[in-house]
């Protein structure tokens, strides 16, 4: 869960943003200063991007999973939370680790983890917030899938396996449950998914389902979105809006046709 004093708030010397396109256009020109991703299924260029200063790696296909983490004052969480991607029995994804100009050593850890491994790209940013540093990883993100974890969280060293069977359909999205880690507690999120078979449905009728029941969250990190639909639709996050999750995540769902829920629990949220 991330934390940060400054969130919604922009650097307004190294950011702008357009008026009349407003947070929702998805365009590279609503977002001055990211690096344009490269065309669907077509390899980055080895060019040296000003914001990663280090060149793209080249990608023959487009990875199932991008993987979104944004980067803010979790220095003693971090280590734990890109272990958990990089141990993953399913291997075709990319981490895309965006330092939200973060005070601590996260940016050289950042860093580093890039150095260990080529799947791994990092955006350093001024500080923006949450929003801002999830858009930043969608206009970066090349995958089919995209996948939002917070850096002091983790998932199951199964999660993508899991996920990348409920992808043969090609869904919209995909649904599934996690634990909530507080103090020495650890509840379920989501539990009526653990009781179901996987399932497809549309995504108005999960939102109805998800809202019906008891403790219901809104988290984007407990869901998995097809790139070309958050592209296609643009699905950015509000910049300047607390619990930007609770706008966000209906939206996307409704925007859904078809959802795909996998009753495991892939997702582990810390409590701060």
């Amino acid at each position: 869960t991330y934390t940060n004093p400054h969130v919604g708030a922009m650097d307004t010397e190294n950011a702008t943003q357009s008026p009349a396109q407003g947070a929702d256009d998805i365009s590279q020109e609503a977002q001055p200063g990211y690096p344009e991703a490269a065309p669907l299924g077509q390899p980055d260029s080895h060019e040296p991007d000003p914001v990663h200063n280090t060149p793209y790696r080249t990608i023959s296909k487009r990875p199932l999973f991008s993987i979104i983490v944004p980067v803010y004052l979790v220095e003693e969480f971090i280590d734990e939370c890109v272990n958990s991607l990089f141990n993953q029995t399913f291997e075709d994804f990319e981490i895309i680790l965006v330092d939200d100009g973060s005070p601590d050593s996260c940016p050289e850890l950042c860093d580093d983890f890039a150095r260990a491994d080529d799947r791994v790209r990092v955006i350093h940013q001024p500080n923006a917030g949450l929003s801002a540093a999830r858009n930043a990883g969608i206009h970066a993100s090349t995958g089919q899938y995209l996948l939002f974890v917070d850096s002091d969280d983790y998932l199951d060293h199964r999660a993508l396996e899991w996920l990348a069977e409920e992808t043969d359909t090609q869904p919209d999205a995909i649904a599934f449950s996690g634990i909530r880690i507080h103090g020495p507690m650890h509840t379920p999120i989501r539990a009526w998914v653990l009781g179901s078979s996987p399932m497809s449905l549309p995504g108005d009728a999960l939102l109805c389902r998800e809202l019906q029941s008891s403790g219901a969250m809104m988290a984007a990190w407990l869901n998995a979105f097809r790139r070309d639909l958050v592209v296609g639709r643009n699905l950015l996050f509000k910049v300047g809006r607390l619990h930007e999750d609770e706008e966000w995540t209906p939206r996307a769902l409704l925007a859904s046709k078809h959802v795909r829920v996998c009753p495991r629990l892939v997702y582990y949220y810390r409590v701060r």
